[in-house]
């Protein structure tokens, strides 16, 4: 099993194609909970695109179930913002203002 770190969030990947090979997978996200309710991410999953909610000076960063860097977000002028740029798959949305920091994932499909 291989994993990776976001903001020392470590994340584990691991999995096998129908066909017999191996590929990278999203094992487990290590979301947090107590704190995440400033950040609402809807409809999630989702087909076309999800909003975000949270307050103004959030900054979102969206990575690939591999860690990749896809993007970065900040509202900057309202609360929430409509994002369709994804395509099927897992993704991990880190959303971090001043105070609060949390983790979330994000299902296209």
């Amino acid at each position: 099993m291989s994993s990776f770190k976001i903001n020392e969030t470590a994340y584990f990947l691991s999995g096998i194609y129908e066909t017999g090979q191996r590929t990278n997978q999203l094992f487990a996200v290590n979301e947090t909970s107590e704190t995440s309710n400033w950040l609402k991410v809807y409809p999630n999953p989702s087909k076309n695109g999800c909003y975000f909610e949270a307050p103004i000076g959030t900054k979102l960063t969206i990575y690939d179930i591999s860690g990749k860097l896809l993007h970065e977000l900040e509202l900057s002028f309202s609360n929430t913002i409509y994002f369709s740029k994804l395509t099927i798959g897992i993704y991990i949305l880190v959303a971090k203002n001043e105070d609060l920091e949390t983790i979330r994932k994000i299902a296209v499909h």
